[in-house]
């Protein structure tokens, strides 16, 4: 036993091997390139490798820059000057709202969530509730009239409300 270790160890054995152990590391190294390679270009590595790492550079949240990005394409809607378009911003921010809201846990719709939610949690609770009667008179009723000046107040609730959530 003693022998065949001496043989293992030896210097001229280790020197004939050493040909092969660089042959084997330098193609293990390759292909653990590769395999990081082809994790990083596919949509499932990048979703769970690089949302963590964008997430940590960021010092945001991986979703919050998305939601930004959306919360802008409603609120560039109050820039129209057309009635319908305030409609649709205000429909489209309640319905990122209520996404939120299910994802929280909160219930389904809008109205479940709103009874649902502790008034703690979110300070603008009230002025969200009279927000979503307009949003409710929007989608209820289609001789509605909506003011500029309805939209933007409820625009601002909606916005205050994201805000104590740390949404944008």
């Amino acid at each position: 036993m003693e022998e065949i270790l001496r043989q293992i160890v030896s210097p001229e054995l280790q020197a004939k091997l050493l040909v092969f152990r660089l042959i084997f590391g330098f193609t293990g190294f390759a292909l653990l390139v590769f395999i990081f390679w082809v994790f990083t270009q596919t949509a499932y590595g990048k979703f769970l490798f690089m949302e963590d790492w964008k997430e940590f550079a960021a010092y945001k949240a991986f979703a919050l820059r998305k939601r930004v990005l959306r919360w802008k394409k409603i609120i560039k809607r109050l820039e129209s000057q057309r009635e319908d378009e305030y409609k649709l911003a205000i429909l489209e921010a309640e319905s990122m709202l209520e996404e939120i809201f299910k994802r929280m846990g909160f219930g389904n719709t809008l109205e479940e969530q709103l009874q649902r939610i502790p008034p703690v949690t979110i300070p603008t609770l009230e002025e969200l509730k009279r927000a979503h009667m307009i949003r409710s008179n929007i989608a209820h009723d289609p001789d509605f009239v909506l003011s500029a000046d309805q939209a933007k107040e409820a625009m601002e609730i909606y916005e205050r409300t994201l805000k104590a959530l740390d949404i944008l």
